[in-house]
């Protein structure tokens, strides 16, 4: 047994530090513990739609174990459903902007995980999408996160297809399809890839290549997007009115209240003479757009072609 009279003052001093780093990790484990719960609760609410509980219970997570990443991401994720279902703009544009230093911190702490870089050029695309007039301000930074991420983990599909996306809404076609080739390259099933593809081609006036996109997506889900329109309109570009009344018509079924599909069904029965279907589309078009002068001239073209002459 050792004596406390022999303990030397460096001994106390090494037995302080011990006994502080004892409770400090006493202390960490308990909080931990408390977080655990209150993550627990949080995502619990989280899975059930409730996103304002989920936030108050996830900040409590994050309030005992800041340490913790993944309740940083988890509360992240539920301030973003938050803010999607705010109905007031500028609440909504608020709320997403008080999530930018969380993941801040996160990309910080974990400056290598390509997840949270792709995740805050995600929060940075849906903040353009909420303010376009401030696209030039969150367009730089959802690109670098977006490119940050395809470039650390170059063969996720998920974050090739990201990237390619903020390429393409930015119309810089040339740059996009590369990454859209690499992800049906590694992922032939993510049909997002050959579908955008299909897009780009198109407006490119590359329609071939188009089609045999568009046609690819169509084999392997036909009710895949607008793909059936996009086919339509190529079949409708290069005069096969037969097919591209077949497949409008069946997209029209599937999506009633496309204005679209409407429109290129209305000319594709227009051109082939049958004025009555195309008079029809045109009034329900113009019910949603009455100021519409080529529709107006449209209807009354088909109008005066489908009286019987006298």
């Amino acid at each position: 047994m050792i004596s406390i009279k022999k303990l030397k003052p460096i001994h106390w001093i090494i037995l302080f530090i011990v006994w502080g780093i004892g409770l400090h990790l006493i202390g960490n484990s308990v909080r931990l513990f408390v977080a655990e719960r209150y993550h627990r609760e949080g995502y619990f609410f989280a899975q059930r739609g409730y996103a304002r509980f989920a936030v108050t219970e996830l900040e409590q997570a994050v309030k005992n174990a800041p340490w913790e990443t993944r309740f940083k991401l988890e509360l992240g994720k539920s301030m973003e459903q938050l803010a999607t279902s705010q109905v007031i703009r500028k609440k909504r544009v608020s709320q997403y902007l008080s999530i930018i230093p969380l993941y801040m911190d996160i990309i910080d702490k974990t400056p290598n995980n390509p997840w949270y870089k792709n995740r805050l050029s995600y929060l940075y695309h849906q903040l353009m999408a909420q303010q376009p007039d401030k696209k030039e301000l969150y367009m730089p930074l959802a690109e670098k996160y977006s490119f940050e991420a395809a470039q650390m983990d170059s063969k996720n599909p998920l974050f090739l297809v990201s990237y390619a996306q903020l390429l393409h809404s930015a119309l810089r076609y040339d740059e996009a399809i590369p990454y859209y080739e690499k992800v049906f390259t590694y992922d032939s099933k993510m049909l997002e890839a050959p579908y955008n593809l299909g897009d780009i081609y198109f407006r490119k006036g590359l329609t071939k290549k188009s089609l045999e996109k568009y046609l690819f997506v169509y084999d392997s889900n036909p009710d895949y997007q607008y793909t059936r329109t996009a086919l339509g309109q190529i079949y409708l570009l290069t005069n096969n009115y037969p097919k591209a009344i077949a497949i409008l018509e069946v997209a029209l079924k599937k999506h009633p209240t496309h204005s679209s599909t409407s429109r290129l069904l209305a000319y594709a029965y227009h051109n082939t003479r049958r004025f009555k279907e195309a008079t029809t589309l045109y009034r329900d078009l113009l019910k949603q757009t009455p100021n519409d002068k080529a529709l107006i001239n449209l209807l009354r073209s088909a109008s005066q072609n489908k009286r019987p002459k006298k």
